[in-house]
């Protein structure tokens, strides 16, 4: 599904889509239950884990349930709320550090060319395999 909304299977929106279902499961809801923060910004590739957020939460833009905030944090990071509850959702430092090296890996190897892209498709599919959205992520409870 990321792929269709977005573009491309990325790495950006995998890990969102793992945010967003990790999500869900912390509050024990389905689709359309959430609203989210992202601090995440507007500018790629950073900004593309917003798609997998709304494609694997259902907090769309469209819904008015996810925002995107001023503030970018180098670090993917969301704020979720649901039933008056708040949590803080960041990737682990270091799997943010990988995504960010495997990008460059890619600039440096193929330029921004068709390799490229298959490249970052490669790497986005190993994500998903290899990541456990259980384990990537921190959590700290805002609010209960």
């Amino acid at each position: 599904m990321t792929n269709e909304i977005h573009g491309h299977t990325g790495i950006y929106s995998i890990i969102g889509a793992k945010m967003g279902i990790r999500a869900l499961e912390f509050f024990h809801v389905g689709v359309n239950n959430i609203k989210a923060t992202s601090y995440t910004g507007t500018k790629p590739p950073l900004s593309c884990l917003n798609d997998g957020v709304q494609i694997s939460s259902g907090a769309t833009i469209g819904q008015g349930l996810i925002t995107i905030a001023d503030t970018v944090l180098n670090i993917p990071t969301l704020i979720f709320e649901c039933n008056n509850q708040i949590i803080k959702m960041t990737l682990k430092e270091n799997i943010a550090h990988q995504m960010q090296e495997d990008i460059k890996i890619g600039i440096k190897n193929y330029g921004m060319s068709d390799e490229y892209w298959h490249y970052i498709e490669d790497v986005a599919i190993k994500y998903w395999d290899v990541y456990d959205r259980h384990e990537i992520f921190d959590i700290e409870k805002l609010s209960e």
